[in-house]
């Protein structure tokens, strides 16, 4: 077995772990003989948690192939899956009882689940700043720009409509980041910048 072999074996672990637990959450609210108003933003919130977790394990197959099976090579890894694991276990309440409607839940803790995919972002960012070519560096920063703009217009914004349109920006930036597209903001924008 590789390195690399045993570092995904942990690292699925933790990622898939994370993945299990948004999908029960919501599969629980689905069971529950009450169920509350799903709203709109808790689901664009999971749907934002669900494709994070998935840009992880292609994250991990790209670009942390050299991760050294060590205290200090293991560190940032783990605390992406930690984080990711805690941001969906908050996305969908445990007692829904008590939130009968959920865009209410979502505005209670949107600030806790948006602040850890943020310092995921920015542990990948520290993590893979380092292996980006020289002529995409501007490329790459803008769309990390762009995400974290995003990331934080959720966090902040307080109108409804404000906050699902920022997540849905989200999703699509997700979405067009790691897909195989001929049109990708990476490409746009080492275009506009080379």
């Amino acid at each position: 077995m590789s390195q690399f072999e045993f570092f995904m074996t942990f690292y699925s672990l933790l990622v898939g772990l994370a993945v299990a637990e948004l999908l029960l959450g919501f599969m629980n609210l689905m069971r529950h003989r009450q169920r509350p108003r799903l709203g709109l933003l808790t689901p664009l919130l999971g749907a934002v948690v669900f494709l994070q977790l998935m840009a992880l394990f292609i994250d991990a197959w790209t670009s942390m192939r050299t991760v050294q099976i060590s205290m200090l090579g293991l560190a940032v890894p783990t605390l992406i899956g930690v984080a990711t694991f805690a941001a969906s276990v908050l996305v969908v309440p445990r007692d829904v009882e008590e939130w009968p409607d959920l865009d209410a839940y979502f505005f209670r803790n949107r600030r806790i689940v948006l602040g850890l995919l943020v310092a995921v972002n920015l542990l990948i960012l520290f993590h893979e700043s380092a292996k980006v070519r020289p002529d995409q560096l501007i490329a790459y920063a803008l769309v990390n720009l762009t995400g974290f703009a995003l990331l934080g217009g959720a966090m902040a914004l307080r109108h409804r409509f404000a906050v699902a349109l920022s997540l849905a920006a989200l999703i699509c930036l997700f979405i067009n980041a790691y897909s195989n597209t001929r049109f990708s903001l990476m490409r746009l924008f080492s275009y506009l910048t080379g």
